[in-house]
């Protein structure tokens, strides 16, 4: 990927085809400096619009960094969508109050009490599953583990946990070390996913599930050909995937040849955004995960022989499955990969529209349901306004649904949690007719 650089060989910032530099901003950014790196050296329209309202002060800081060459338009920056307007509108409407002063959009004071009760609860379970080799541990480690990862990482790694940015940067490590590390997680799911949703060349989210094909324009073969049991088994392991074998991969550590089936297999492929490649420190941090990682599954081999190898596979293949349900099953669906098709041919200018109509909601009156999910059921919400806690978002749903109908959108539902991923399922068994045969023949 090329990076935007300026005359004197510095990184830019590219919005509305206009180049920014940020650089002597950075550190006064009140996000903190890791979320305005990662539009560093890029084209970062869709970023920076999708966490700054229409009012925001930001708008107002571009103008002084603004690079002033040929290569950069001086082209007012191009009015906010109506839609967009009417959803800025609407949230600051329901943050309002009575003493002048906005509440917080981020997470309630109530979230964060529920969250240390999960948080207290994982680590009783680490203590049994580890040093007393529980099989009770094991099954409860990974219900505790997926709702911090869930509630607090995701919440985090979009700047909507905390109003602190260091705070919002350390609980981002939740998902660690079974899930996912959060320097990769930013390219894979803040970068690539939610501004590229069901993108064939840009959406890593589509190769969860490789060898099977999640997308009918994903038309790319399997590197080994007809794939084996081995290929399947990665279902359960995609924790381990993004914890370990992806951080590996980005900064360089695995050897030649199994990096090049790596990319081989996974295209596109999970990167580290440009900016943060720019500091070792976040190199170390990446680097952690799969560290941790190895020193789990060397410590249970250790302390508890071959049960310990056992011990080991319910925590990663629950939180594995757990999170594929949840997060895939809102966009692998026939009806919102249509309209993402159908958003390409006819040039849809409104991203935030795009957002909306390319995920399918489930269960949105439902609170408990929005807790085990971390306001994943309500996708199309959540793509749209991702800077706002998920604590918020059954709230916010009805008032969300009125915008769209005012504007036209099209909102997908589906009746709960299952029904989503009943017909998730079907779709993925309609386009891939060729791997039945395989996976009964592995199944029986």
């Amino acid at each position: 990927m090329a990076v935007i650089v300026g005359d004197d060989g510095k990184a830019l910032w590219r919005i509305h085809g206009v180049d920014y530099d940020l650089h002597s901003f950075v550190e006064s950014h009140p996000g903190g400096a890791l979320a305005i790196r990662l539009g560093e050296g890029t084209e970062c329209t869709q970023l920076f619009e999708s966490y700054h309202v229409s009012s925001s002060p930001a708008f107002r800081v571009l103008e002084k960094h603004r690079v002033t060459d040929p290569r950069s338009t001086m082209e007012p920056m191009p009015t906010i969508s109506a839609f967009k307007a009417d959803l800025d509108l609407m949230v600051r409407a329901h943050f309002a109050s009575g003493s002048g002063r906005p509440r917080s959009h981020r997470a309630t004071w109530s979230h964060w009490l529920l969250c240390a009760f999960f948080f207290g609860a994982e680590l009783v379970c680490w203590y049994h599953w580890m040093l007393n080799g529980s099989w009770l541990a094991a099954f409860l480690l990974p219900v505790f583990f997926w709702l911090m990862a869930v509630n607090v990482s995701h919440d985090a790694s979009h700047f909507a946990f905390a109003r602190r940015p260091w705070v919002n940067e350390l609980c981002a490590f939740s998902a660690m070390p079974l899930l996912y590390e959060p320097i990769t997680w930013y390219h894979q799911h803040v970068i690539s996913h939610h501004t590229h949703c069901n993108e064939v060349a840009a959406d890593v989210d589509l190769q969860h599930f490789k060898p099977l094909q999640l997308h009918a324009h994903d038309t790319k073969a399997h590197p080994h050909g007809k794939p084996g049991p081995l290929d399947w088994l990665k279902v359960m392991l995609v924790g381990v995937q993004l914890a370990v074998w992806v951080p590996l991969n980005v900064w360089g550590c695995l050897p030649e040849s199994i990096a090049a089936d790596y990319h081989a297999t996974f295209q596109p492929a999970i990167q580290v955004p440009y900016g943060l490649t720019q500091h070792r420190h976040y190199r170390y941090k990446s680097l952690a995960s799969p560290a941790l990682n190895i020193f789990i599954i060397l410590f249970m081999i250790c302390a508890h022989g071959f049960r310990g190898l056992a011990l080991l596979v319910p925590p990663y293949a629950i939180v594995s499955m757990t999170f594929l349900l949840v997060t895939q099953i809102s966009h692998i669906q026939p009806e919102v990969q249509t309209a993402e098709l159908q958003n390409e041919q006819n040039e849809e200018p409104d991203f935030f529209k795009r957002q909306a109509s390319t995920s399918v909601d489930y269960g949105t009156g439902s609170w408990l349901l929005s807790l085990a999910t971390g306001g994943l059921n309500t996708q199309a919400l959540h793509h749209c306004i991702p800077h706002i806690s998920a604590c918020h978002y059954t709230e916010l749903y009805p008032k969300f649904a009125g915008v769209c109908a005012k504007h036209g959108v099209v909102l997908n539902t589906r009746r709960s949690l299952f029904h989503a991923a009943e017909t998730c399922g079907r779709h993925i068994w309609k386009m891939n007719p060729s791997a039945r045969p395989s996976v009964l023949e592995h199944l029986g």
